[in-house]
């Protein structure tokens, strides 16, 4: 319940009473996928709303990054079951794990890279890929097919947010292929 980023603005950090100096990786990942099975084999059809408009959608990296956490276990593995499901996974990044390059996603894997101004994220997000580091990784799965999107939160408002905010969707205008 913690990961290694060391966002200033997390909620996840007050589970973990070391701070920042211990990561909690899952062991139970088998045990976690039965209850997510059961659970959502018990679900009615889909219908179409703002999440998704043919999955069930399961975040899987609520209080961890899942590509600094996917270095720890068996990602793969975790992939594959939401496919052969028919549920969809995402999490939100600000890091990258290269190996994700190698993996065949379908339609129900999204990636949700984290953006704010990088003047911001430099004090905030203390031990993350930079922001043109999190657009080029983005774009490379992007090329790849995946479901990527950018995530805006937290929003953080100082004297000059609105216009360092601006100089942020310009350059994700101009470097990016997702927009």
């Amino acid at each position: 319940m913690n990961c290694y980023s060391g966002c200033v603005y997390c909620y996840a950090k007050r589970h973990n009473p070391n701070g920042f100096n211990t990561i909690k990786i899952s062991t139970n990942i088998d045990k976690i996928l039965e209850k997510i099975k059961a659970h959502s084999s018990k679900l009615s059809a889909k219908t179409p709303d703002q999440v998704d408009s043919k999955y069930w959608v399961y975040e899987i990296g609520m209080n961890s990054d899942f590509s600094n956490d996917s270095k720890f276990l068996d990602w793969v593995k975790i992939f594959d079951f939401f496919v052969e499901n028919d549920i969809k996974l995402t999490f939100a990044t600000k890091n990258w794990n290269k190996d994700f390059l190698n993996y065949n996603f379908k339609e129900n894997h999204r990636i949700r890279y984290s953006l704010m101004p990088d003047k911001i994220s430099k004090i905030l997000e203390p031990r993350t890929l930079n922001i043109n580091k999190r657009i080029e990784c983005a774009n490379k799965l992007f090329e790849k097919g995946v479901n990527l999107q950018w995530n805006f939160s937290p929003v953080v408002t100082y004297k000059g947010w609105k216009e360092d905010y601006a100089s942020l969707f310009r350059t994700i205008k101009e470097n990016s292929s997702i927009q």
